[in-house]
């Protein structure tokens, strides 16, 4: 039984082994760099890692050691710490979810780990269990009440299944925008070099190669710059396909469960009352192509940002609605919409002027910085998209909100589902007869909130009108 104090499998150990070695390396290298130097002090290495190793492992051992969990009564407790313990405790009625995940070393024992999501916990699971058997799990599971560890879908009829093509996942981990986010990974990773090497100042050794090469030519500035880029690329196209692989969703009766991942295999169960809105999502990459992502705005659920929200990958944009008729209906509406007034316009380019103004102030002082002007152009070019792009649809039951940042997303919002809405108009938008529409939903701790500007002054009251007077959900 849960009521009396459990540990969790010895394989914990190795998972916290791994866990933090990162942070043990990044410690202690340093340290070693220089005593490498010290040629005088080379020896105590030969001591030190040894003893850094194996207490660095009796540490983790005994943090396993001392961590326990139990049920009392309709609450979950867990107490854990080496030096100080630590209680901490969640009532039944406040666990929104449980995610479970088999990582790599969890499916070689045949075991899994176990997160539980409440209402006021952000993108941290509130508990998080790294080692358990599947037979603990399930019974703490079904303690909590969401069920058992994995739902059994293949023995229930009129199931609801979409699957993620190998066509459909290539061309999602090809167009990710997990690029940007592996490029500027690396620039950060040059930038902790000077902490490695003492002495060392990357930014100087990095400023000279460019001075050097520009006095020469760009051509191999310009090629170092795409070699970054392709790395980046193809990390990324392999990090999205480990992620993203065998993608299947499921609508059973009130909620959809998620099942992906190659090496990590997680299934997300998430209950569609706490389901505040959709989300269409066109990348930059993807949107020439046609292509869409379809992702869930949900309430204190999902303890991996991005990942737990969304709920299909890739699809084309025309099968969006039917995608809805059939998974999720309750959110099913056209995805057209109301285009801005024209004399919104300017106020989308303000932004991209001034940008492109502080690059022409900047050439004017370091001549070779002409190069900054495409990037510049490229901005003039997004914020007149983003004008283009604006516009919303209101429904008895639904509000339709698209906009764009890089992405163009629209917003498919139930009008019961919303918190607050507000009207506000700038000295501009108040000349020109415009407002700024913010619509607040429910999301995790400090909810989610969509905005439109440009709104004409009187839609946006014809929208304030209607929607002070929704129903309650």
């Amino acid at each position: 039984m849960l009521d009396k104090p459990r540990r969790l499998h010895p394989v914990a150990v190795l998972t916290l082994l791994i866990k933090n070695v990162y942070g043990l390396i990044q410690a202690f290298l340093p340290i070693a760099i220089v005593l490498l130097a010290r040629g005088d002090l080379t020896a105590w290495i030969s001591y030190l890692i040894p003893v850094v190793i194996v207490a660095y492992c009796a540490y983790t051992i005994l943090a396993w050691w001392r961590l326990v969990y139990y049920v009392r009564g309709s609450e979950l407790y867990m107490e854990s710490g080496v030096i100080t313990t630590k209680k901490r405790s969640i009532p039944f009625e406040r666990i929104q979810g449980v995610q479970i995940s088999e990582g790599l070393i969890q499916r070689l024992f045949g075991l899994v780990s176990l997160e539980v999501q409440t209402a006021g916990s952000d993108k941290k699971a509130e508990f998080s269990l790294s080692a358990l058997t599947r037979q603990d799990a399930e019974e703490l599971k079904a303690l909590i009440g969401s069920g058992h560890i994995r739902v059994s879908v293949e023995k229930q009829e009129n199931l609801i299944t979409e699957r993620l093509s190998t066509k459909a996942l290539l061309q999602a981990a090809s167009t990710s925008n997990g690029i940007g986010v592996i490029f500027f990974a690396i620039i950060a990773l040059l930038s902790q070099i000077g902490d490695f090497i003492p002495g060392t100042n990357i930014y100087l050794i990095i400023g000279e190669y460019l001075v050097n090469q520009a006095s020469s030519g760009w051509l191999s500035i310009i090629l170092l710059l795409v070699a970054i880029l392709a790395v980046s690329w193809i990390f990324s196209v392999i990090g999205s396909i480990i992620r993203l692989g065998g993608f299947t969703l499921t609508r059973l009766d009130d909620r959809i469960v998620i099942d992906r991942g190659i090496l990590d295999r997680r299934q997300v169960t998430l209950p569609i009352k706490k389901i505040q809105a959709i989300t269409i999502t066109e990348g930059l990459l993807r949107q020439p192509f046609g292509l869409a992502s379809v992702e869930v705005i949900s309430a204190g659920y999902g303890s991996k940002g991005s990942e737990a929200k969304l709920i299909f990958p890739l699809m084309p944009k025309s099968q969006v609605k039917q995608f809805l008729d059939r998974v999720l209906p309750e959110f099913s509406e056209d995805l057209s919409v109301s285009r801005l007034p024209s004399r919104a316009l300017p106020g989308y380019l303000i932004s991209g002027l001034v940008i492109t103004g502080i690059i022409c102030a900047v050439i004017y002082v370091v001549p070779w910085a002409y190069l900054l002007l495409l990037p510049g152009i490229l901005i003039m070019i997004l914020t007149i998209l983003q004008y283009l792009d604006a516009g919303y649809r209101l429904t008895d039951k639904t509000l339709v909100i698209r906009s764009r940042l890089l992405g163009r997303k629209t917003h498919i919002i139930p009008v019961n589902r919303i918190q607050w809405i507000g009207l506000s108009a700038n000295p501009l938008q108040a000349r020109a007869h415009l407002a700024r529409l913010r619509v607040a939903l429910m999301s995790q701790i400090a909810g989610t909130v969509i905005d439109l500007k440009g709104l004409g002054i009187q839609d946006a009251t014809v929208i304030w009108d209607r929607l002070r007077k929704r129903p309650a959900d």
